[in-house]
């Protein structure tokens, strides 16, 4: 049975939303699109762009979680676009090519551009820097430390924010000392640890300095495993 296009007349073979393939193609740009893009890798591990850095993953899949989130902003109902993936990489450049289609016809290209760069995360620049906002002090038998010490990890991981860093600074058999990039991990610290062990907090401030006429205090959380 023959197909005519509604919109143009012409006779085709198969229609695409009720219009033939040209007239399909013109509802979208159908142009090529480059985009540049820089990521920055710390020597911690850690992989930022545009201010946001992210921890634990690797560079591919940070790669290709950025692509995946430029795609989908522009193609909201994905369940109905096709995309193809070429890969290829240089020195200091992962390219990315990407063909999208819709009803088995291409309707736009991108190539992305990420530039790969060394840079300094902010956890590791407020480290060198000797920034912290407070101390954490464990005090314990040996096996109930290496508890201790998973809680604050866990702590620290689930952190969302900035300078989410616990650092050692001291250690002994009984005892482990941390600065911590920020005070807000202590609640979480304290009530996890007091909930799974009988222990003693005690907790103090100090004055770390006045800024704007300001006092601005460091916290110290003291946590001792009790018999």
């Amino acid at each position: 049975m023959k197909k005519f296009c509604p919109k143009c007349g012409k006779e085709t073979e198969e229609l695409h939303e009720s219009l033939c393939g040209d007239c399909y193609c013109q509802k979208f740009k159908n142009e090529s699109y480059k985009k540049k893009m820089n990521v920055s890798v710390c020597k911690c591990g850690s992989l930022g762009y545009s201010q946001q850095w992210k921890k634990n993953i690797m560079l591919d899949d940070f790669i290709d979680s950025l692509v995946k989130k430029d795609l989908e902003a522009t193609y909201k109902n994905k369940t109905d676009y096709i995309f193809s993936f070429e890969r290829k990489e240089l020195q200091d450049t992962i390219i990315i090519k990407t063909e999208v289609e819709k009803s088995r016809m291409k309707i736009a290209d991108y190539t992305y551009v990420f530039n790969i760069k060394s840079k300094m995360c902010p956890l590791c620049s407020s480290e060198k820097k000797g920034y912290y906002e407070a101390v954490l002090q464990l005090r314990g038998k040996k096996e109930t430390l290496k508890e201790f010490r998973r809680i604050v990890d866990g702590a620290i991981d689930l952190y969302k924010g900035q300078n989410s860093f616990a650092k050692v600074v001291g250690q002994a058999d009984k005892a482990v000392d941390f600065h911590l990039g920020t005070k807000k991990v202590l609640g979480r610290i304290k009530k996890e640890i007091s909930s799974k062990y009988n222990v003693e907090t005690k907790t103090s401030f100090s004055l770390y300095k006045i800024k704007d006429g300001k006092e601005i205090t460091r916290t110290t959380l003291l946590i001792r495993e009790t018999k």
